[in-house]
C-alpha cells in the first residue's frame, strides 16, 4: 500500500486511492472465485484493469479478512463485514470501506468541459451558485457519491441537492440534500482535490 495516492482511516472507515498503474494484478486471477474468473475473461481493456484493479486493491486493504464483492438487483455492490463503495475514473480507482454505516464515493479527473454537461445534473439554482469548473466537478461527484450512498435514483438534478461547498483549494465539506421517494434529509460529505482528481465521499 505504499503505492496509494490517499489512504485515509478511522475507527469505522477507510478511503483509499491509487492510480491504475501503481496496482499490481498480476496475481488477482488467485483470489477469484469460478464466477469471478469467468466474468474477468469476458471482460476487455479498462473494464478488466478497472475489475483487477478494484479486488486486488481490496485484498491489499482486508488480507486474511478479504471478501469477495457481491452485488445487489440494482448493481450495488456489498460485502459481509463492511459497507463499501467503488468509483474508478481513467487513472484511478477509489474504494470507502465503512463497518458501520452506509457509504458512497466519487473520482472525477479534470474535465474542462464539465460546464457543457453541467445543465444536464445541475439545478437552475446550483448553475447560478457553482460557476467554475473546481465547483462543478465537485457538485458533479458529490451527486455521484449520494446516488451509490442512498441508490434514491438516477436523476441527479431531481433527487439531490447541492447547498454548499465549504473549504479550499484541497479538501472540505459539502452540504447536501436528498429529496426522493425512498430517502430524505441532509447530508454531509467531505471533498479532497489535488492536481489530478477530484475525490467526494460520504
Amino acid at each position: 500500500m505504499q503505492t496509494a495516492r490517499i489512504d485515509l482511516e478511522t475507527d469505522v472507515c477507510r478511503v483509499v486511492v491509487c492510480s491504475f498503474a501503481d496496482v499490481d494484478c498480476s496475481q488477482v486471477e488467485l483470489i477469484l472465485t469460478d464466477d469471478e474468473q469467468k466474468r474477468f475473461q469476458t471482460l476487455v481493456g479498462k473494464r478488466q484493469q478497472e475489475f483487477a484493479a478494484t479486488r486486488t486493491l481490496l485484498y491489499a486493504l482486508l488480507g486474511s479478512s478479504y471478501e469477495h464483492i457481491r452485488y445487489t438487483a440494482e448493481g450495488k455492490p456489498y460485502l459481509r463485514n463492511y459497507n463499501i463503495s467503488i468509483s474508478h475514473s481513467k487513472h484511478y480507482c477509489a474504494i470507502i470501506l465503512n463497518s458501520q454505516a452506509q457509504v458512497g464515493i466519487d473520482i472525477e479527473e479534470f474535465r474542462p468541459k464539465i460546464a457543457q454537461l453541467a445543465p444536464r445534473f445541475m439545478t437552475d439554482a446550483e448553475l447560478q451558485q457553482f460557476t467554475t469548473i473546481e465547483q462543478q466537478t465537485l457538485v458533479w461527484c458529490a451527486k455521484e457519491a449520494l446516488f451509490k450512498y442512498s441508490n434514491a435514483g438516477s436523476d441527479l438534478r431531481r433527487y439531490f441537492h447541492i447547498h454548499s461547498i465549504d473549504g479550499n483549494s484541497e479538501k472540505g465539506c459539502i452540504s447536501a440534500e436528498i429529496k426522493s421517494n425512498t430517502m430524505t434529509g441532509l447530508h454531509e460529505l467531505f471533498y479532497l482535490q489535488n492536481p489530478d482528481f477530484y475525490l467526494v465521499w460520504i
